[in-house]
């Protein structure tokens, strides 16, 4: 911000910061045309202006020269060699709130002086070519003034030129005053430790500009003046103080973004658990709770003096009933009352025991599914379901349980979208004459079957059975050279899992053991097992156990 100065201070001048130039109305600079010309027509002087130590007035007359900075071909500069030596080593602005007259640098442009030109050189004298080189509308004097601002990006001070244009008169003459404003700069950076640096630099300027007649200067200079400037320092200061964050303070806005997001979070995952909550209480009442659903439907019917139904009917209308939907008619609790409870009700298990019964009945479901959400609880589930299902079934059957299978009847679907209506009953006709031919070749076959001799019929047993005998007793052997001495179930049903050869020693012992199934679940994993397209086409003397092995294998 601005602020008014009133403690003294001195700003150092900046090679080059003043520099000026004509340029003419064909685009040319006057030094060129001079030298294309050979003759001179301005002359440039500068007069500091400064206290001394002893509080006296002094000044120093110097001349402009070309810049040494080679991107200003053609400006004239005020070279600090030329400044050196006045008190000081280094030419600086002054500037003291107490004292009425300040530090400064005037420019005087005036028209050519013979004494202040090097020999060889010499001046236009006559007016019509000053006329005709200088008094143009698109000819000007040009000032360039280089200032230094800050830059938050590369954080440090850059350059910045500002110029200024003026217009030859031929009675009134140009006069502009400069003061400069200075900006200090505290500058804190550092992302671990950080550390404080102080600048301060001329980064700005006002200009105040009015006319003098050439004729008064004329009196005063004893010479023909265009017009002057005069450069100061200003009591107007810009305090910039830039801190960059510390890793701390990111932290602290990270901190305070991450919370927000934590909060939104933890609401959005409370709404959503209560969603879910409503949706297993819904799965419960229809999948496990069925008579407590049964019970709220018939209590309703009763209200709506509906009519019984029979058990499917029943079934029918628990599937259908949206419960998580209806919860307000079923148990009368209001929406505010379930989205509390779901929220509470896990660490309050304890019920109430003037809750209305519906409230009761609602919140042990509730418990019932917060406890299904738990992930471990279901893993739990799962494994119990796993464990009771291994045991329900021997080893040989669940061997072969891994190689059953549906098929999808596709050929119905095929004949349905073939079919047209007129041809649907010749269809049935077909497929009725079929089944009676099948009937009467079933009758014929068991007919045959019976009639074989019963002596062939017991040989065929018993070399079966012979055969059965020394399956079993090559495999007892295979069991103890393999060291598969498994006395838990469960270590056996792994086995099958995991082991190639153990999977097909209990798929061969199953097969061999159910030529004839006598059970009713043997009979349901044969017909299911792979290969078998139908329950009447299932000769198990021909089941092909290298093909099951294969497939296994692949």
């Amino acid at each position: 911000m601005d602020e008014y100065s009133a403690t003294p201070y001195n700003m150092d001048y900046i090679e080059d910061m003043i520099a000026f130039r004509v340029v003419l109305a064909n685009g040319m600079n006057l030094t060129d045309y001079e030298k294309m010309v050979g003759k001179v027509y301005l002359s440039y002087v500068g007069d500091f202006r400064y206290t001394d130590s002893a509080g006296n007035q002094k000044n120093k007359t110097f001349f402009a020269q070309p810049c040494v900075d080679p991107s200003l071909k053609g400006y004239q500069c005020f070279n600090t060699q030329q400044l050196n030596g006045v008190e000081t080593d280094n030419f600086t602005f002054n500037y003291d709130p107490s004292k009425t007259i300040q530090d400064k640098l005037a420019l005087y442009v005036a028209a050519c002086i013979q004494d202040l030109l090097p020999q060889g050189q010499f001046c236009a004298v006559n007016p019509i070519e000053y006329a005709q080189v200088l008094y143009n509308v698109f000819g000007y004097f040009e000032t360039r003034i280089k200032l230094m601002q800050f830059n938050t990006k590369s954080k440090k001070f850059e350059t910045k030129i500002k110029t200024e244009q003026y217009m030859f008169d031929e009675s009134l003459a140009f006069y502009s005053k400069y003061t400069f404003q200075k900006t200090d700069l505290k500058l804190i950076d550092g992302f671990v430790i950080q550390s404080t640096v102080h600048d301060s630099q001329l980064s700005d300027y006002t200009r105040v500009d009015s006319a003098i007649s050439q004729s008064y200067l004329f009196k005063a200079f004893k010479s023909q003046i265009y017009g002057g400037f005069y450069f100061m320092l200003g009591p107007n200061n810009l305090e910039c103080s830039v801190q960059y964050p510390q890793f701390t303070s990111l932290l602290a806005q990270f901190s305070s973004v991450f919370n927000t997001l934590l909060m939104i979070g933890l609401i959005s995952r409370m709404l959503a658990q209560t969603e879910i909550v409503q949706d297993f209480v819904s799965l419960h009442l229809q999948v496990y709770y069925k008579q407590t659903a049964a019970e709220l439907l018939q209590e309703q019917e009763k209200n709506n003096s509906q009519g019984k139904k029979n058990n499917y009917g029943i079934y029918k209308s628990i599937q259908e009933q949206g419960f998580k939907k209806k919860f307000k008619d079923y148990l009368n609790i209001s929406t505010f009352q379930r989205i509390k409870m779901s929220m509470t009700n896990s660490k309050n298990k304890v019920q109430d025991q003037q809750q209305s019964k519906q409230m009761q009945m609602y919140k042990q479901i509730l418990n019932e599914s917060i406890q299904s959400l738990d992930i471990y609880e279901m893993q739990k589930e799962l494994l119990r379901v796993k464990i009771m299902l291994r045991m329900m079934f021997s080893a040989e059957q669940y061997a072969a349980l891994q190689l059953c299978g549906s098929r999808l009847n596709l050929d119905n679907l095929e004949s349905d979208n073939l079919q047209q209506p007129q041809s649907r009953q010749e269809s049935g006709t077909t497929n009725n004459q079929l089944q009676q031919d099948q009937v009467s070749n079933s009758k014929a076959q068991n007919t045959k079957n019976y009639i074989l001799p019963s002596t062939n019929q017991q040989i065929q047993n018993d070399n079966q059975n012979l055969a059965f005998n020394i399956t079993s007793i090559n495999q007892i052997k295979q069991n103890k050279n393999n060291n598969s001495n498994i006395s838990n179930h469960l270590e056996v049903i792994d086995q099958i899992e995991r082991d190639e050869t153990q999977f097909q020693r209990y798929l061969d012992q199953f097969i061999q053991n159910n030529k004839t199934p006598t059970s009713e679940i043997n009979k349901r994993i044969i017909q299911s097992m792979i290969n078998c397209n139908n329950v009447n086409q299932m000769p198990i003397e021909n089941f092909d156990i290298e093909s099951q092995k294969q497939l296994f294998k692949e």
